[in-house]
Formats: structure tokens, C-alpha cells, sequence
């Protein structure tokens, strides 16, 4: 497989026709910004998830904002965050001026330890951001209690976890405040966008405000047919406080909307994706795999093995036409953090980030793909 375009990806998003005709219908309606769709999407993700308020946003990065700010954190305050995610979820703690502290990770599952959370707790520490790696979600009845007995709040990011669930109840619904990614990669893909969730309508309704430059009217609001108001009433808005124009459009949520009736089924494939995966790697020796918790059921998003051979393995992969990635490099290893993090020892995040490999997994990947992808590692490995 010379030519690049053959070459099994790490990720593609799922579509059929019936995306085209959703983007389709909102162009021809003229209203491309921040509209009906919007919140028509957002009811309805609100439902799935059965949560209480929640706010369509531009990424999911924008949504791990709102979080924080919502907090009204204050410069010194410090969040504790794996150090084993995107970038985003420390960045998020840097907009708003508070401090990442970084606590370590299970290697069993690569989410957040709670041991280490306890560890770096101090009498700064305002919140905890756990990371559902993966869609496999983290041990939340545990941070739950260290969150109780320091009152901390809980942000969830659920950039991984769309669908995925903890005993019983969705991702995204248990921390005080979550965010969600639709990135072009996630298993809800619209290109891009996110959502914020949380359980507090006050919060909620600030936030709306926020995510359009701080006005507190959209311009839907403003000029949607209404029986309620008259013209004069509808065209006047304030703005009571800074903020960024973080907001969906209806083109993203046209196809958001078609993407959350699949979910659910987009799911269960890259379950039964994984499950071939793990027969077959299960008996290979020098790999190893995550463990899979009882607790709730994963959305699947990345499936990625560990191997101190696992540079060998990306090579081997790569030049017989199967791409492959790492997720992740450990955040405080940046240049824009590792001058202040530079005696930071997490043993498990660095050694795991030496040993991570994602392998390919998407809707549309084939059985035989995954058994071809398997039996190249059982070549690279010998």
C-alpha cells in the first residue's frame, strides 16, 4: 500500500445521505447561524443524555472554557487534571487565569487515579476535571467522595465518551458540570462543536449569554416570528458581562442531529470493533491491554494497546499501509508547561506515554481490516 489515500486510518467519520439532506435543509432555509436547529439539537442531546440545561457550543474546547469560567476562579486557585489528555483540558484551567495541577493515571485504564487526586489536594484546590479516556469512564463513585469530603466541584470531559455510561447513568450527567466534543474524529461527529451540560439552569443561562460575546439575546431571539413580544421588544438585548463567540451553527447542528439517532448504533459497532481486536492481541505477547470496567458501558471512542515495543509497531504498521497515532503526549512534558512543571514526576503517565499505540477505529472499518491490522502487530512483535 504505497499511495497514502489506501492507507487504513486511525479515524473516519461515519455519514450517509442522510447528513447531506439535513445540511442541505438548513441552507435552503437562509439561516446558517445560530438558530432553531441549534436548540432543537440541544433538547434533544439534553434528552438522550437525560440531563437538565445545556449549551450548543463552537468545540469542545469552548465548552471546557465555559466550565471553568463558570466557576469564577480566581487567579491562585488550582484544578487538579490528568496530565495523560489533549491539551484542552488544561488550557481550559489556563483561560480563566487558575493554576493546572497535574495528578497521575491508572495504567489499567489510563483515567485519572484518585489516589493521586488525594495527593494533590490542597487548601487551593478548587475542582477536579476527570477525563473519560477513551469512553471507558473513570472511577466516579470514588472521586465522587474525595469531591464530597474537600467540596470540590466535578467538571466531566466527555470529549471521548458521547453515549458512554457509568451504573446506569450517562457520562456527562454525573460531575457538576461537563462538556462534550463533536469534533470531525468523535463518534457524534459534526465537523466540529461541543456542548456544555450542567445541572444548574442559573449557570446554564449565564453561559448561553457568554458563548455569544456576553448578549443576552441570540439573534434568533431577536427576529424569530413570536406572538409573545412585539418587534421592539424582540431587536433590544444587553450585555451584562464579557464573553466569546463560542456558539454552534445550524449547519453543525443540522448534522448533529442526524448523528445523535445513530449513536447509539455507531456504539455497538466499534464494540463489536473492539471485541475482535481483543481476540485477537488477548494471546500476543509484548502487548498489553486496558482492562474493561464492569461499572458502565464504554463508548469505544479510541482502542489503544501498550507494548515497549511500541515504536517498532508504528513502523511496522506504517509501511504496510495502516495508520496509527498516540493519545497521548503528557501534557506537562509541553514547552508551555514544563519549565513550571519541571520536577513533576507522574511514573504511570510518563511510562504508559512511552508505550501508548492507537489503533485504528471507526464505524466503517471492516472485520477483516482489524484481523489484517492484528496479525501486522503478531509480525512487528516477532
Amino acid at each position: 500500500m504505497d499511495d497514502e489515500t489506501s492507507m487504513i486510518p486511525v479515524f473516519r467519520p461515519y455519514m450517509d445521505n442522510e447528513e447531506k439532506e439535513a445540511i442541505l435543509r438548513v441552507l435552503e432555509t437562509r439561516w446558517w447561524g445560530l438558530g432553531p436547529e441549534t436548540a432543537k439539537f440541544e433538547e434533544e442531546f439534553l434528552a438522550y443524555l437525560r440531563a437538565g440545561y445545556g449549551v450548543a457550543t463552537n468545540s469542545g474546547t469552548a465548552a471546557l472554557h465555559m466550565a471553568l469560567f463558570s466557576m469564577n476562579l480566581k487567579k491562585g486557585d488550582e484544578v487538579i487534571v490528568p496530565s495523560f489528555t489533549f491539551v484542552s483540558s488544561a488550557s481550559a484551567i489556563s483561560y480563566v487565569g487558575a493554576k493546572p495541577v497535574f495528578a497521575d493515571i491508572e495504567r489499567s485504564t489510563l483515567t485519572i487515579d484518585p489516589a493521586s487526586i488525594e495527593d494533590n489536594i490542597t487548601d487551593r484546590t478548587k475542582a477536579i476535571i476527570v477525563v473519560h479516556y477513551g469512553g471507558q469512564a473513570c472511577d466516579m463513585d470514588t472521586i465522587s467522595e474525595i469531591a464530597n469530603k474537600h467540596n470540590l466541584l466535578i467538571v466531566e470531559d466527555c470529549a471521548h465518551a458521547a453515549g458512554a455510561e457509568y451504573k446506569g447513568k450517562k457520562l456527562g450527567t454525573i460531575g457538576d458540570i461537563s462538556a462534550f466534543s463533536f469534533h470531525a474524529v468523535k463518534n457524534l461527529a459534526t465537523g466540529d462543536g461541543g456542548m456544555l451540560v450542567g445541572k444548574q439552569k442559573s449557570t446554564m443561562d449565564r453561559m448561553r449569554a457568554f458563548r455569544w460575546v456576553g448578549i443576552t439575546k441570540t439573534t434568533w431571539d431577536r427576529y424569530a416570528p413570536s406572538s409573545n413580544s412585539d418587534a421592539e421588544k424582540r431587536s433590544t438585548y444587553d450585555v451584562e458581562e464579557l464573553g466569546y463567540k463560542y456558539h454552534m451553527n445550524d449547519i453543525q447542528a443540522a448534522i448533529a442531529r442526524v448523528q445523535l439517532k445513530r449513536l447509539d448504533k455507531v456504539n455497538q459497532i466499534r464494540y463489536e470493533l473492539v471485541q475482535r481486536y481483543r481476540e485477537n492481541l488477548e494471546p500476543v505477547k509484548d502487548i498489553e491491554l486496558l482492562e474493561t470496567k464492569n461499572w458502565g458501558r464504554s463508548s469505544n471512542h479510541l482502542f489503544v494497546i501498550l507494548s515497549k515495543k511500541r515504536d517498532k509497531i508504528m513502523k511496522y504498521l506504517n509501511s504496510n499501509g495502516i495508520a496509527t497515532s498516540i493519545h497521548y503526549t503528557p501534557v506537562h512534558k509541553f514547552s508551555l508547561y514544563k519549565k513550571d512543571y519541571a520536577n513533576l514526576k507522574l511514573p504511570v503517565t510518563e511510562r504508559v506515554s512511552e508505550e501508548v499505540l492507537t489503533l485504528p477505529l471507526f464505524p466503517d472499518l471492516k472485520e477483516e481490516e482489524v484481523d489484517f491490522i492484528c496479525n501486522k502487530i503478531k509480525e512487528a512483535v516477532k
